[in-house]
């Protein structure tokens, strides 16, 4: 405890503003139904709509949708069987799912899981043949429970095989890779004799890389704006403030996350970060040091853990744990799981708001500047309350464009000011500003479209309006009733 203490004065969260570009995802689990499909539940788009709903009201910019789960999958697939929660639905869900987070300016992730298979007699007889299809060998067993073998060639090309399915058939903003690892009990892993610990751990690197080597030629051929990550687990290494206690993702799983980044094998990763105190801030700044870039290091915090009193765990340890990331310089953070939230236990929904997603995030950051395209504002008519905003865009890279609308009670408009976010991931050319709930009454107002990859253009911004003699303009005044001409 001494550690994380001498650590946490590093963390000022007042003093830190908040980042314009900042993942804030959230895992939508299915297996189960532990999040969706709701139990009971009379219409399942419904209750997905309002635990979205609640999701981008939070903050959330990133949904985590799982979408293969044992050997079997939640949406329409040529290669695996639908899980059993999914089979009765008329709809895909995965589809729908996407279609619903783009309404809600909110990026979808497919989240597939990639080495378990399930229980020994349970794993689904279409998901064996497929295998068997890709190559002789590639199942192994291990007490009692079926997994893909890392160590065989037809495991990558497998796998790409569904990566491949869910690119080219579904408008997904990313893929994230779970369980892309050995087994617990990675000590039985190779079974080679005459090894020793290191030259396992090696082995288990390489088999664990060719796998996502593959997977990243097939899913970046065919779109290379979709984002690339994978799950890891929470503790990178042994580091010298303290030892992993034989769990961590580089010499024990198989994880060789400082090689992947290197390579440009993943654009994120996502440790899993389910502990706290010494097991938690340490392991978090070592994640900072080692991953060159730390802003594609995004740590998934444990929410999940506030649901069991027995546990120790306060709602804010979250708070703690996610300033301590931000300063850090940490790509975001990751919430498991949904649930969480929907339910609002411990108020959790409060404090996310209150204390951490203060204001609007996009979640992913370009490396420049989105050319060879305009966005003009046509129209800025204020009524009432109401201002209505509508834009032309013109350019190249029209599909997938979406747009981010700006609003700021001076001009001209700081565009790099996440505070003045007022919506983000707009796919129309108009919008409809209420002033109902705005104490400010911002008057002035920018829009920017963005490419896939989070490259921003210039900003279109409404006129500069006349001076006033007391000072104070309101919209009705900055805005004339005819349309923007640029």
């Amino acid at each position: 405890m001494a550690l994380c203490l001498a650590l946490l004065p590093a963390v000022a969260a007042p003093a830190l503003g908040q980042a314009k570009h900042q993942v804030r995802a959230v895992w939508l689990t299915t297996a189960y139904g532990l999040d969706w499909p709701v139990q009971g539940a009379a219409d399942q788009r419904e209750s997905l709509r309002a635990m979205l709903d609640v999701l981008a009201g939070t903050g959330i910019n990133t949904v985590m949708f799982q979408c293969r789960i044992r050997g079997d999958v939640a949406y329409d697939s040529a290669i695996e069987p639908r899980n059993r929660l999914f089979k009765a639905m008329d709809f895909d869900p995965l589809a729908f799912a996407i279609d619903e987070c783009h309404k809600r300016g909110m990026e979808c992730h497919a989240w597939m899981v990639c080495i378990p298979l399930g229980r020994q007699g349970k794993v689904p007889r279409q998901t064996l043949a497929a295998i068997d299809r890709a190559g002789r060998g590639l199942v192994m067993s291990h007490k009692r429970q079926l997994y893909l073998d890392p160590a065989r060639r037809g495991t990558g090309e497998y796998l790409a095989s569904i990566a491949t399915e869910l690119t080219s058939r579904y408008d997904i903003d990313g893929l994230h890779l779970d369980y892309i690892r050995y087994p617990d009990d990675y000590r039985a892993f190779p079974k080679a004799k005459g090894m020793t610990a290191a030259q396992k751990a090696a082995v288990r690197r390489d088999n664990i890389t060719g796998v996502l080597r593959t997977i990243h030629a097939a899913v970046k051929s065919i779109k290379p704006w979709v984002s690339l990550s994978c799950a890891t687990i929470g503790k990178l290494r042994s580091t010298a403030r303290l030892d992993s206690h034989g769990w961590d993702a580089r010499d024990c799983l198989g994880q060789d996350v400082q090689a992947w980044l290197d390579e440009g094998l993943v654009d994120e990763v996502y440790p899993m970060m389910y502990f706290k105190d010494d097991n938690f801030y340490p392991f978090a700044a070592d994640w900072s040091e080692a991953a060159g870039d730390a802003s594609r290091v995004i740590p998934v915090l444990g929410l999940y853990r506030i649901e069991y009193a027995d546990q120790g765990w306060e709602a804010d340890e979250i708070v703690r744990q996610a300033h301590f990331c931000r300063a850090l310089g940490l790509g975001g953070i990751g919430l498991y799981r949904a649930e969480t939230i929907v339910r609002n236990t411990r108020n959790i929904r409060g404090l996310l708001t209150s204390e951490i997603f203060t204001t609007t995030a996009l979640p992913r950051g370009g490396r420049g500047r989105m050319e060879g395209c305009t966005v003009a504002i046509t129209r800025a008519e204020t009524n009432g309350r109401r201002t209505q905003l509508q834009w032309e865009y013109q350019g190249a890279a029209g599909d997938g464009v979406t747009f981010t609308i700006y609003a700021s009670d001076t001009w001209p408009v700081d565009t790099a000011d996440p505070a003045n976010i007022i919506e983000a991931g707009v796919r129309a050319t108009g919008y409809t500003y209420d002033y109902t709930y705005d104490s400010g009454r911002r008057a002035h107002f920018a829009v920017t479209a963005t490419d896939h990859l989070g490259n921003e253009s210039a900003p279109a911004m409404t006129p500069q309006p006349p001076a006033t003699r007391m000072g104070v303009l309101l919209p009705s005044q900055a805005l004339d009733a005819t349309p923007v001409t640029r």
